[in-house]
């Protein structure tokens, strides 16, 4: 058999013979609106089957982290993608180096990459640093700054190293130690400075919240004897000058750029930079004074349900199973949209509905969503189980500027698109509306 006598096979294989790399679900709708395959068809399978047929090689299904897919059934997820081994590798490549700037920056601007790359191709790598489950996007003004949460990140590894001295530390000081810690390396890009890094604890995953304290939820990572020796030196001092330090550490047998290092450059202690270099103190971070901010009762409840979502991300993230782990936030999300309620609106058709009744819903779907939008409580409203669930779902209706749109292209013909209609214009709870704008997301 030939290509030739199997003339619909050979039209789906030009068309993908034209993708450099394209998402599969794109390429399963195009082909399936010209009508050359069904909705359910394998794109795997049409691939194996050009190359028997010795008509397309050279293309492969891959996940959103460029790994291959093993699975038949993956292929149907959102994040898949169908593309030449050329492309893959290239595309392997540019978000290796997109991985390695964060690394040693804690932080990167997102700038850095399109200077390394190009525009074209820092937009593409943009998309798959979007859905790592790890990666964290920080906006500060017109800038976009960008983080990998794992074990290999500057910050992350630093806090690690802190939470063997102390539990809790004033936001302001930590990010400000942090920076200062950065800002003395040498690097051709800009580091990070405090207020960017403040923004990044405030919205991450591995810090709990509470006033302007924040709480590391991550692991400890060993000290090394030199930073060892500083905590035991400084711990119960305060504020002392350099020279004594420096002196003591010299006793000890650690070498000068050693212990420069360990405390000019070491997130542990807290320069107050305040008066000329000769007046410099340092102090024990742990020692930093921290102080409550009062919160209103909006905020403490906040606080509290961003905490509960964040301990849950940090502590069981890795160890749970996906479905327990997205079952057991589920539950806190659905705590925090109806807890001490028995009734409630649907943020939709704006009517009352038992608790029961109502849905705890996505603004944003989940699967799209960074680590810091699935811990965040704003994240969902509530929809009624009696119609308007489905039609925010499947795109019926939408919400923007906090009014509920109508998104039909004709006059309604079904209920369902009637109840659409009668739903446009319906103002959303302000309630609802707090935090990001996940609707413009959706």
């Amino acid at each position: 058999m030939t290509i030739d006598q199997l003339p619909t096979l050979r039209a789906v294989l030009d068309h993908i013979q034209q993708v450099d790399l394209e998402p599969i679900p794109n390429v399963r709708q195009h082909l399936t609106d010209k009508g050359l395959i069904s909705a359910n068809t394998r794109i795997r399978g049409l691939l194996n089957l050009g190359a028997d047929l010795d008509y397309l090689t050279g293309y492969e299904l891959v996940d959103h982290q460029l790994k291959k897919l093993t699975r038949a059934e993956a292929e149907f997820d959102e994040k898949t993608y169908v593309g030449t081994r050329t492309a893959i590798q290239i595309l392997k490549n540019d978000l290796r180096k997109a991985k390695t700037l964060p690394g040693q920056l804690g932080l990167a601007k997102f700038e850095y990459i399109q200077k390394e790359l190009g525009f074209d191709r820092a937009e593409l790598i943009k998309i798959f640093i979007e859905q790592n489950d790890t990666a964290e996007f920080v906006r500060d003004g017109g800038a976009t700054w960008y983080i990998f949460e794992d074990r290999d990140n500057t910050l992350v590894n630093w806090c690690e190293k802190l939470s063997n001295l102390t539990s809790q530390v004033s936001v302001d000081i930590l990010s400000e130690a942090l920076a200062a810690s950065l800002a003395r390396r040498t690097q051709k890009y800009e580091y990070p400075d405090s207020e960017v890094i403040k923004r990044w604890i405030l919205q991450s995953k591995w810090f709990e919240i509470s006033g302007d304290t924040v709480t590391f939820l991550g692991d400890s990572q060993p000290l090394t004897d030199v930073e060892t020796a500083v905590a035991n030196y400084l711990s119960g001092k305060r504020a002392i000058k350099y020279p004594p330090l420096k002196d003591y550490l010299l006793s000890q047998g650690f070498s000068k750029p050693n212990l420069d290092k360990a405390v000019t450059m070491s997130p542990l202690v807290y320069v107050d930079r305040s008066g000329k270099r000769s007046y410099y103190t340092y102090t024990l971070i742990s020692e930093m004074p921290v102080s409550k901010v009062n919160a209103s009762k909006n905020e403490d409840r906040y606080e509290k349900f961003h905490n509960r979502l964040k301990r849950l991300a940090s502590t069981s993230g890795t160890e749970a199973p996906r479905e327990i782990l997205a079952r057991k936030e589920q539950g806190i999300l659905s705590d925090w949209l109806f807890e001490g309620k028995s009734e409630e609106k649907c943020s939709i058709c704006q009517k009352n509905f038992a608790i029961s009744a109502l849905i705890t819903a996505h603004k944003k779907r989940r699967a799209d969503c960074s680590e810091s939008e699935k811990v965040d409580p704003n994240i969902v409203f509530p929809l009624c189980a009696f119609g308007c669930d489905y039609l925010f779902e499947n795109g019926l209706v939408g919400i923007r500027k906090g009014v509920v749109e109508s998104r039909l292209n004709n006059d309604p013909r079904t209920q369902d698109e009637v109840v659409a209609a009668d739903c446009h214009g319906n103002q959303v709870e302000d309630q609802w509306l707090q935090g990001r704008d996940y609707f413009s997301q959706r």
